[in-house]
């Protein structure tokens, strides 16, 4: 096969246009503008012509994509998915950011804009790679599929249940097809000691956190503002809110949290911190205390519950009758949705209604013996040779839990070689895309795709 030829400048000009397309989902599906998505489709079928030729391709639910790379049937693998999201979140404060957030804009060896990095930029390096592959006259001998949903930002909707992912997955379930193994969005290689580690390492994502919305809601007697008294159910919501907070999941160890901090221990510089995450079972009371300092690495050691959304009167002079709040819960695994709605119970006052909007459990764990595990690191051996793999379960949640069921090799990963500013501002301000990480996403691609098949 010839060498793949890297064209830095292409990559960045195409990231740059799907950048461009305000494909932002929202909960109702009824207040999204399906226009920038059809938009950004037919410039994706301009862009790369060979793929859309020769893929055979569906719209699943509204601008839903799900593509099919018919392979000769000369492998033994089973097929291979490939997933990503065309949506964004919405961009915020406008006058925070530096460029516009659906410029596109290439400056400073970034590209910057919202969906650059989440997650516009996979669907790019998985297109480049198949383009390149089919100019070059290379055919798979399994089938691969790729799949990019529409609203995976907002979990689905409002109740969970028009996700684009998981009508994809209903497709493949009525298909009878199982894959060998999926691959998301998620983790990455990374370069600059990262968590403290010495040189370069592959964090690959093996499951992820549960997720719920929960409402809870006070009723009692409203009135006005000028004669308020001690039924308000905002008063009551004030003291849930302070409940939740006071009264957080206690720390515990998981085999998915003790494993992975337990290899992270035998690579890092700092010795004092490594002892710690060894010996962590001993110095139980140590770590606790040092995770009470450290939100992210907490965030793997118990169901952390957030506040997010208030509501009581539509008018500042009226007390409600009804107020509300809305907590989100990311569950660790042994945790429920049936029991974090009982530990909410538990702590807030008495006369809540507490409902679940939507949610799911904690996805299952993926095999850390599968060949596709194996492999993700081996397309850098060339680069970055000798790289230590650690297994990482997720906080936030992704597409790929609804493929649970379909193969038990689900992985979280992105392609490219993060050693630049790439992921800063997802979800926030001024999100970027680093150049030189992204054209190492193609180059992922085309020596997994040949070697999965083998």
């Amino acid at each position: 096969m010839a060498e793949y030829i890297i064209e830095a400048d292409q990559m960045a000009e195409h990231l740059s246009r799907v950048v461009q397309f305000p494909t932002i989902s929202h909960s109702r599906e009824s207040d999204m503008d399906f226009e920038p998505f059809y938009a950004m489709q037919e410039y994706l079928e301009k862009t790369y012509p060979l793929l859309h030729r020769t893929l055979k391709k569906e719209i699943v639910g509204k601008a839903g994509l799900l593509y099919l790379w018919q392979g000769t049937g000369k492998s033994k693998a089973k097929p291979l998915m490939l997933m990503a999201h065309q949506d964004v979140v919405p961009v915020g404060d406008l006058s925070k950011w530096t460029y516009p957030p659906f410029s596109g804009t290439i400056r400073d060896g970034q590209v910057w804009g919202r969906g650059a990095s989440d997650v516009k930029s996979l669907i790019i390096a998985h297109m480049e790679a198949i383009e390149y592959l089919l100019s070059v006259g290379y055919c798979p001998d399994y089938d691969i599929y790729l799949a990019y949903g529409y609203n995976e930002e907002v979990n689905g909707g409002e109740e969970g249940d028009r996700s684009s992912a998981k009508m994809v997955a209903e497709i493949m379930r009525s298909r009878g097809i199982q894959f060998g193994g999926v691959i998301d969005e998620g983790t990455s290689a990374r370069g600059n000691g990262y968590c403290g580690v010495e040189g370069d390492v592959c964090v690959i994502g093996v499951g992820e956190k549960g997720y719920a919305d929960y409402e809870i809601v006070y009723r009692g007697k409203g009135g006005h503002t000028g004669a308020p008294h001690a039924d308000n159910p905002t008063t009551k919501i004030a003291q849930a809110i302070m409940a939740i907070a006071e009264n957080p999941y206690p720390y515990r160890i998981t085999p998915e949290n003790h494993l992975e901090l337990q290899l992270y221990g035998r690579s890092m510089k700092d010795r004092e911190r490594a002892e710690l995450f060894l010996h962590m079972d001993e110095r139980w009371d140590e770590m606790k205390e040092y995770l009470d300092k450290e939100p992210f690495m907490a965030g793997k050691f118990h169901t952390t519950m957030a506040v997010s959304m208030l509501r009581g009167s539509d008018q500042a002079n009226v007390l409600p009758d009804t107020a509300s709040l809305i907590v989100n819960c990311r569950l660790l695994p042994e945790d429920t949705l049936d029991s974090v709605k009982e530990y909410l119970k538990s702590i807030v006052p008495e006369g809540a209604d507490i409902r679940l909007l939507k949610g799911c459990n904690p996805s299952p764990t993926s095999s850390l013996d599968s060949r596709l595990y194996r492999l993700i690191p081996k397309m850098f051996e060339d680069r970055h040779p000798d790289m230590p793999v650690f297994p990482d379960y997720m906080l936030g949640g992704m597409d790929a839990k609804h493929m649970t069921g379909l193969t038990d090799n689900v992985y979280r990963f992105l392609p490219f070689f993060i050693n630049g500013a790439s992921g800063s501002g997802v979800h926030g301000v001024n999100e970027c895309m680093t150049i030189s990480d992204l054209v190492t996403g193609p180059d992922f691609y085309i020596k997994l795709l040949p070697e999965y098949g083998k």
